[in-house]
């Protein structure tokens, strides 16, 4: 939305109008638009503007503004007492301050367990952007292969083009039959449809590509171009590798710091067995310039500790299992993950070699002969089109292959943790 202001009628209305237009040009300028959206960019904006990343950060904020409050000191308690006011031979009074403080053994574990937390937290968050970047990159994938799978479409509409004018030339000539126009007619209408059919599978994947970084509405637009494409760099990866890399993901270092702090939150709660300590510094005053200092310590005795601290222990225990039961169950599914992955990565790599190695150059050669057969009356039409529909689906098959290849990759890269494809320079 625009404003324009079209008439001045004094100072302030040009200081107010000055005000109204600075107020819309600084949030436009706040906002980031793109002529070109490659993978990196993509994944700035998604850190910066991902909702759950955001909630996790805050998280961590949460959990060092709580470790500052566990000093185990209560509030101090200042008191004043007066008797005897009925009787005018003797009055006491007293002034006292009075202060409570934990036992210092569950303090420091209390203090344990909010660092051990904080390590989760702080694990859980890189755990949100190691998933997101990989999110992000597999939407990247999908769009790059649609936009693949769109000029393939575009190919098949020119070669089923040029078939249709060859056709109706030898047509027109005497060498072929009016069946042979209507064959490459039909072709060239199914290759319109199917053209069409990938413009839309592009569009949805644009914009489940724009979903998934955050990407406003009104930055969303048609003009923006992706120059990150599909390739294919043959990479080395080591099966055992993969799995011993299971250990160090920040999921698991997040299990073992809740596992570490539910371990010390169950040790803060054995040691409320232990008494906290009171004391008290007070000025007492029996009448008649009779002034005293004195002080009093006291310990809670925890009588009621079946009541009270017994069902915090058992609780705690129970976390504590369900912590370590989690923990096995997270590492079994992340193993088997990680193999499914690799295994993945290895045979698309294969699939994408061997079409390297043959297919490809095979099926184009194999259209270009069989189409110039075609145009001097060798072969009969139905030839020329099996040929061309060979040479897309062997095309279509490599595509499918590199965006699985690159969907496999994206997965080692999150047990990895490193950049295998879509690196920057």
């Amino acid at each position: 939305m625009t404003y324009q202001i079209v008439k001045y009628v004094s100072g302030t209305s040009l200081l107010l109008s000055f005000l109204i237009c600075t107020s819309f040009i600084e949030p436009l300028q706040a906002r980031q638009t793109f002529s070109e959206l490659g993978v990196q960019d993509a994944i700035d904006y998604a850190y910066k503007n991902n909702p759950e990343l955001n909630r996790l950060l805050e998280v961590v904020n949460q959990y060092k503004y709580e470790g500052r409050l566990l000093s185990g000191i209560e509030d101090p308690e200042i008191s004043f007492l007066k008797e005897g006011i009925d009787n005018n031979a003797f009055q006491e009074q007293r002034w006292s301050v009075n202060q409570t403080i934990d036992f210092p053994l569950t303090v420091i574990h209390q203090h344990r367990a909010n660092q051990f937390e904080l390590k989760a937290a702080e694990s859980a968050y890189n755990e949100a952007k190691l998933r997101l970047k990989a999110h992000v990159k597999s939407a990247y994938t999908h769009l790059a292969y649609a936009i693949d799978i769109l000029d393939l479409r575009q190919q098949q509409l020119d070669l089923s083009r040029e078939i249709q004018i060859i056709a109706t030339e030898r047509k027109n000539i005497g060498e072929s039959s009016r069946i042979d126009e209507l064959q490459a007619r039909l072709q060239f209408s199914e290759a319109q449809n199917r053209l069409e059919d990938a413009s839309l599978d592009f569009h949805e994947a644009k914009y489940s590509f724009f979903n998934t970084i955050g990407l406003e509405e009104g930055d969303q637009n048609y003009g923006i171009q992706f120059p990150d494409t599909l390739e294919y760099n043959p990479l080395l990866i080591d099966h055992q590798e993969i799995l011993e890399a299971v250990l160090n993901l920040p999921v698991v270092k997040q299990l073992n710091f809740s596992t570490h702090a539910a371990e010390s939150n169950l040790r803060a709660a054995r040691s409320e067995y232990l008494p906290d300590l009171r004391g008290s510094y007070f000025w007492q005053d029996y009448g008649n310039g009779y002034n005293f200092h004195g002080f009093e310590i006291g310990v809670s005795i925890p009588i009621w500790f079946s009541f009270k601290q017994q069902p915090m222990v058992n609780i705690l225990k129970s976390e504590l299992k369900q912590v370590e039961l989690s923990k096995q169950r997270e590492l079994l599914d992340l193993k088997l993950e990680a193999e499914n992955s690799w295994h993945s990565f290895d045979l698309v790599q294969n699939q994408i070699h061997n079409y390297n190695e043959s297919i490809r150059n095979e099926s184009f050669e194999l259209l270009e002969l069989t189409r110039e057969a075609y145009r001097v009356g060798e072969v009969p039409l139905i030839t020329l089109l099996e040929a061309q529909r060979t040479y897309l689906t062997s095309k279509e098959n490599y595509l499918d292959a590199l965006k699985d290849y690159n969907i496999s990759v994206i997965d080692l890269e999150m047990f990895l943790q490193k950049d295998l494809i879509y690196v920057q320079d």
